[in-house]
């Protein structure tokens, strides 16, 4: 009998967790070309995301969050017949075993193993009762070669996940759903730039130095660079500037760009300014909900100025006390405009706090190295 191959998803009913930016955005992409209705879920949702109501606005690392998730897939969908875990990452600064407290541990436990096994708590049932359906973790070439300096905690939670997944494949596989592991290499993300930036950082040496350092951990990669999970659109940035990504790798343009290194100023002008400023903006958003994170303030200049609420906090010392003022919330872009010399985003913020939710500006002026050197947040 003739067996036929197909890679049409036509009618998938499918969710993919941490699908904004990165190699989950590229995913997406790929299974909607495919076919697929894709429904995603992060921290914040994009303003020029094409399908709301394939969003989810939700924190994953909480069980609240996954809650959320698996309530919106049982009304929009019901069963599922694909569910790709790609959220996860690390914010823990360097400084190896001994800087991670109890708290962080449990942060990149909950981020990159408990999301995923309550998600698969709440939405695998339904699967196993169709008889049929597909589970995909996205592990970690860490989960056996870890970065002690910088991802520890991540590293072994990935580990975890790993195992987890094949437990979990021992049992579902005979009732018809597959779970499937996959554990990529050094990809060049936004989690990715933040990882480089730490250990910059922390073993004091240069920005262009630190990827190379993290390859020779890794035990090298042959072609020398990274792997891309998508070419983003109106982004030249690349650590690697002399390899050109491949021309065939599909674009997609809900992932934001990593914000250019001090030696490379931002694009000027016109359209193209006004897409970095975007990027920028969307990558400030995403990190937000996790302001204890080096990433989060590594965003701004030394020199930064926040206004606030009418309080004016000059540099990075005061920017820290600001952000422990500022409740745990969720954002979602609506609109980015030009204002001036800067661009300004305005924003819902939904958290435990009263009047929630309410609606927001941000003006943001950036210097010419893509960080944050003034903004103000006003009603």
């Amino acid at each position: 009998m003739p067996v036929t191959i197909s890679d049409s998803l036509a009618g998938r009913r499918t969710l993919v967790t941490g699908g904004t930016k990165g190699t989950g955005a590229a995913i997406v992409r790929r299974l909607a070309e495919a076919g697929a209705t894709v429904m995603t879920t992060a921290r914040t949702m994009p303003g020029s995301y094409p399908d709301p109501g394939l969003f989810v606005v939700a924190d994953l690392s909480t069980p609240g969050g996954a809650q959320q998730v698996i309530h919106r897939v049982g009304v929009r969908f019901g069963v599922l017949d694909i569910l790709v875990h790609t959220v996860g990452g690390s914010h823990a600064g360097s400084g190896g075993f001994a800087a991670l407290s109890d708290a962080q541990w449990q942060d990149e436990l909950n981020l990159n193993l408990l999301a995923a096994v309550r998600l698969d708590r709440g939405l695998l049932p339904a699967m196993i009762e169709a008889g049929s359906g597909v589970i995909v973790h996205v592990s970690s070439i860490q989960r056996r070669m870890p970065l002690y300096e910088a991802t520890l905690g991540y590293a072994a939670a990935k580990a975890a996940l790993t195992t987890y997944s094949k437990g979990l494949a021992n049992e579902a596989g005979p009732k018809g759903v597959r779970v499937n592991t996959v554990a990529p290499g050094f990809v060049q993300t936004e989690g990715a730039e933040g990882l480089v930036d730490r250990i910059s950082r922390g073993a004091g040496i240069g920005r262009d130095a630190a990827p190379q350092r993290v390859m020779d951990s890794l035990g090298g990669i042959p072609i020398g660079r990274p792997a891309l999970p998508a070419k983003p659109p109106n982004s030249s940035h690349s650590w690697y500037p002399t390899v050109p990504a491949p021309s065939t790798a599909p674009s997609t343009s809900s992932m934001a760009a990593p914000s250019p290194p001090p030696d490379r100023p931002a694009a000027q002008g016109g359209r193209k300014a006004m897409s970095n400023a975007r990027e920028l903006i969307d990558r400030y958003f995403d990190l937000a909900p996790r302001p204890d994170s080096d990433a989060y303030f590594a965003q701004f200049t030394d020199d930064a100025i926040v206004e606030d609420e009418d309080q004016t906090y000059r540099g990075i010392a005061a920017i820290r006390v600001w952000r422990t003022k500022v409740p745990r919330v969720a954002y979602t872009v609506h609109d980015v405009k030009p204002a001036g010399t800067g661009h300004d985003a305005a924003v819902d913020i939904a958290g435990d706090f009263p009047g929630s939710p309410v609606t927001l500006t941000f003006r943001f002026q950036f210097a010419a190295n893509g960080r944050v050197r003034a903004l103000t947040i006003s009603p």
